[in-house]
Order: structure tokens, then sequence, then C-alpha cells
């Protein structure tokens, strides 16, 4: 309103720093995304830089910087990634990793057990072309920026496809490589 003068902003303040630069263990290596699973363990996913496979893995945490362990390493075998974007954690607490070099969704336990993955290259449904960010809506349906396809996706927390919408153009409704998603508490999402 015209008589409100508090800042957009005022309500952020910081509060700590979690984590430390490495390329093993406890640190964060090229951090490319974050989430926090439903028992308020951070997830951080260590893209590495190109010519380093060593610090390709997701560290977790707690948001008083205890170290909780790390999970996968790279490679394309199941359970593994060679270039991680996005990660989400569904109401479970399974967490999943889109790879943009493979084209796959893989998901993960809690503690880091691989679980299973879907998706391929290809522009059909459940196929991929870079999948990148990530985001569950409230009734754990998950949406997922296919940014090479210019297109978001939408499956169950199994991975089923459910729909697709978008393509490439400046249009509404149309996309030039999405890549970062949000779904808000109404259920509108932001790409």
């Amino acid at each position: 309103s015209a008589t409100d003068t508090k800042q957009p902003t005022a309500f952020l303040q910081y509060s700590h720093t979690i984590g430390i630069a490495a390329m093993e263990g406890r640190g964060f290596y090229y951090p490319r995304d974050t989430a926090i699973g439903n028992d308020g363990r951070l997830y951080v996913a260590s893209r590495s830089t190109d010519n380093a496979i060593r610090g390709v893995r997701v560290t977790m945490c707690n948001l008083d910087s205890e170290f909780l362990g790390v999970f996968g390493s790279f490679g394309s075998d199941p359970g593994q990634f060679t270039t991680p974007a996005g990660l989400a954690a569904d109401s479970a607490g399974r967490v999943y990793l889109s790879d943009e070099s493979v084209h796959r969704i893989s998901v993960f336990g809690p503690d880091g057990d691989f679980l299973s993955m879907f998706g391929d290259r290809g522009s059909g449904p459940a196929q991929f072309d870079w999948p990148s960010g990530m985001a569950f809506d409230a009734a754990d349906n998950l949406y997922i920026s296919d940014t090479q396809n210019n297109r978001v996706q939408m499956f169950t927390a199994e991975g089923r496809h459910v729909l697709s919408f978008g393509s490439k153009g400046s249009e509404d409704g149309q996309f030039h490589l999405p890549w970062g998603l949000s779904v808000a508490p109404g259920g509108d999402i932001y790409v």
C-alpha cells in the first residue's frame, strides 16, 4: 500500500554459512543445486570442473553444518551422474537428481541409496534433452525443465509421465532454454 514504508527485503537477515570448498568429504565443489529433505537434511549437488571427476557427488549435511555423508560418483551407471544439474526432494524423503549429459533423472533414498532412474535422450514424452531444474508441487508431482526441448514435463513421484507444456519461442507459454523452475504454494509454476 502507499502507506507501507517497509522495504520488500527488510525481512531478509544473514544467519550463517554452511560448508567449505572441497573436492571430497564434507565440502562442496562447484555446487549446482540444493534440496531440503522432509527431515531437514540439506542435499548439495557438486558438479566439479570439466576436467575433474573426483568432485562429482551429493553432499548431505544439516543446517548446523554437521556433515552427514556423500553419495553418487562420476559415471553413467545406475546411481552415478556426470553433469548434475537439479535436485528436488519429495514428501517421502526421496531425492531426485537431474543429469544434463546422460539425460535422465536418478532417484535416491534419504540416506543416498540408489532407488531408480527414468528418462533417456529424445524429444518424446518422458525423454529429455538436458534436464535441469526440478520442483515438486503439494501433490508430489515433479516438474522438470527439459532445457534443449524448450518445455517442462510433469511426472508422478514414481517417474510416470503425466504431461508436457511449452515450446520454443518468445510468445506467451513458450521458452528459450528453460532451466530453473519453482512451484508456489498455490500451485503456480514459475519457469
